[in-house]
Order: structure tokens, then C-alpha cells, then sequence
């Protein structure tokens, strides 16, 4: 089963239909690729974060990324067709490397699905509530490189994480070995 469109945001997943329907834990994270990278490096581990994303899902948590995309730049409609296509490529390349299921939500446009804006987590909500599962709010959580500090572009993944009730972490201090 497809997940019903949103037509403000691009959608990834992989498998096509994310356990995100059955599992009441979600880890919902921002998708910056480079960031992850970086974070890896930065930390001195020789893998990616991606192994935190494994294991989340082994201990029954469903994986959720949640993401803003500006295409305010884009004139053309060719170039923003163009783009859209790339990142969307991208991103589902991404879900499937992770090899977990994983639900990516990309809001292209300014409305209620941009973080810190919580459509996406009514979204997600949604479709647990379809499976008749409730979402364990206690053992959610929301991770983001947008937390307010020094050098951080915004604050908008830890108001995200605020308005959403969900616990949140900064990508480093979550991707932290032990």
C-alpha cells in the first residue's frame, strides 16, 4: 500500500510501505547526508551513524526523516522539475542504503509540512492511528542539526521537536559512540 500524497513534500521510502504503520516508537531525524557524514567523522568513528539507525530499528523503533527543502530559487519550471527528481532520487537512494525501512518527508514549500510546523508529525500520526497503533511519545524522539546554537542556520529542528512533545537530541550528541 502507497502512502497517501502530500503535495507540498516529496516522499521516500523504503521498503515502498514503512513499518512506521505498526511500531508505537518513532526516531524521527533531519536528513542532511553531509551532516551525517561529518558527524562520523567528527566523532572519530570509522562508520556511519547509519549503524544508530539499525540498531533504532532491531530495538522496534520506526525510522522517520523529516527534512525542509527551499526551492524558492528555482525560475524555471524545467530546473525545479530537474531538481525535484534529483532529490528525490537521492533521497530514496538514501532509504535504501540505510537498509531499514525508513519513511523520508521532504517539505518543498512554506505550509504546514516545513518544520518547524508539525504536519509532517500529524502525518506520521496519521498513519499510525490507521494501524491502530499509538505513538509512545516516551520513547519518541526527534534528532537535528537546527538545535539554536552558535553557528547552527536556525533553531527549527529543536522547536520542531518541542511542538511535536517529542524528546530531542543534537546530531552529536545522539551519534555518539557508547
Amino acid at each position: 500500500m502507497m502512502f497517501p500524497s502530500v503535495p507540498s513534500t516529496i516522499q521516500a521510502s523504503h521498503p515502498v510501505d514503512s513499518n512506521l504503520r505498526c511500531v508505537p516508537q518513532i526516531s524521527a531525524h533531519t536528513h542532511s547526508g553531509t551532516r551525517l557524514r561529518l558527524v562520523g567523522r567528527q566523532l572519530g568513528v570509522a562508520c556511519t551513524p547509519w549503524f544508530r539507525l539499525q540498531r533504532l530499528h532491531r530495538e522496534g523503533h520506526a525510522i522517520a526523516i523529516v527534512s525542509n527543502e527551499s526551492l524558492d530559487r528555482f525560475k524555471s519550471v524545467d530546473v525545479l522539475a530537474r531538481h525535484l527528481l534529483k532529490k528525490q532520487t537521492r533521497v530514496s537512494q538514501w532509504c535504501q542504503a540505510i537498509g531499514v525501512p525508513v519513511l523520508a518527508l521532504v517539505a518543498t514549500a512554506k505550509d504546514r509540512f516545513r518544520k518547524p510546523d508539525v504536519g509532517t508529525w500529524h502525518f506520521m500520526t496519521q498513519l499510525a492511528a490507521e494501524s491502530k497503533v499509538a505513538i509512545d511519545l516516551s520513547s519518541s524522539f526527534f534528532v537535528g542539526d537546527a538545535a539554536g546554537r552558535t553557528g547552527d542556520h536556525s533553531d527549527s529542528d529543536r522547536a520542531y521537536a518541542k511542538a511535536c512533545a517529542l524528546r530531542f537530541y543534537n546530531e552529536t550528541e545522539f551519534f555518539r559512540p557508547g
